[in-house]
C-alpha cells in the first residue's frame, strides 16, 4: 500500500487495479493480482486483528480520517480543489462525486474517496474557521456564501440575461445552477446556483437590492431594453 502511494498519490482502493510492487533495482513490475483480489483476502483470512478489508487496513495502519485516506493539511486539500477546477471548470462542492488527483505522470487518478468525505472531514477537522467546503473555499479562494468571487451587480444582470438568452426566461431562486458563456460562445456549468445568487444579494450592499426580485425590478428597464434589441434583431 505504501509503494501503491508513492507511485499512485493515495492509497489503494478496490477499484485501484493492479498492484504494483518494486524489484530489487527499484523497478516497478506488476504483480498479476488486483487490489479487489487483497481486499477479498482480507475478508476472509480472519487472523488480521480488526481487519476485514481494504478500509479496515488502512483505518488502522494510515489512520484514515472520516473516509479520507490520512489526515490532509489545508495545503493537500487546496491542491486538490484547484485540480478540480482544472479538471472541471469550477471549485467542488460537497456533491461534485469522487476527487481527482494527478500521479507522477501528469494523469488523472480516482483517489477512492468523494468530495463528501473531504466535506465530513472538514466539518471535524481543527482548521482555523472552517467547518465544511464552503468556509474553506472562502477562506484560500475568496469563495462568498458559495460564490467563486464577489460579483458586482452588472456582473450578476449579465448572467441573468444569459440565463434568458438560454432558457427563455429569466431566473428565480429555484433555477438551478448558473450557466456562463466562455471565450468561445460555449455554455459552461459556473458550479453555483441561483439560490447562492440570491444568498449572496440578501447580504450584499447593493443599494435597495435584498434578492433576484428586487434586481429585477432595479435592472428591469435594462433587462427589457436588451430583450426588445434581440427581438428586432431577430425580426431584422
Amino acid at each position: 500500500m505504501e509503494w501503491h502511494k508513492e507511485k499512485q498519490r493515495q492509497y489503494p482502493s478496490l477499484g485501484s487495479g493492479t498492484v504494483y510492487l518494486k524489484n530489487n533495482e527499484g523497478e516497478w513490475v506488476d504483480s498479476e493480482f488486483t487490489w479487489q483480489q487483497v481486499d477479498n483476502y482480507l475478508k476472509n483470512a480472519g487472523k488480521f486483528d480488526g481487519v476485514r478489508g481494504l478500509a479496515d487496513l488502512k483505518k488502522k495502519w494510515f489512520g484514515q480520517h472520516r473516509g479520507l485516506p490520512f489526515k490532509p493539511s489545508e495545503e493537500e486539500i487546496v491542491q486538490w480543489m484547484e485540480w478540480h477546477k482544472e479538471k472541471q471548470g469550477q471549485y467542488p462542492s460537497q456533491r461534485s462525486g469522487n476527487v481527482y488527483l494527478k500521479n507522477d505522470d501528469e494523469k488523472w487518478v480516482d483517489s477512492g474517496f468523494t468530495w463528501q468525505k473531504v466535506y465530513n472531514y472538514l466539518n471535524k477537522a481543527n482548521f482555523d474557521g472552517v467547518k465544511g467546503l464552503a468556509d474553506f473555499k472562502q477562506k484560500w479562494f475568496g469563495q462568498h456564501r458559495g460564490l467563486p468571487f464577489k460579483p458586482s451587480e452588472e456582473e450578476i444582470v449579465q448572467w441573468m440575461e444569459w440565463h434568458k438568452e438560454k432558457q427563455g426566461q429569466y431566473p428565480s431562486q429555484r433555477s438551478g445552477n448558473v450557466y456562463l458563456k466562455n471565450d468561445d460562445e460555449k455554455w459552461v456549468d459556473s458550479g453555483f446556483t441561483w439560490e447562492q445568487v440570491k444568498d449572496y444579494l440578501k447580504n450584499s450592499n447593493f443599494d435597495s437590492v435584498k434578492g433576484l426580485a428586487d434586481l429585477k425590478r432595479k435592472h428591469g428597464e435594462s433587462l427589457t431594453m436588451s430583450e426588445n434589441i434581440k427581438m428586432t434583431c431577430g425580426r431584422g
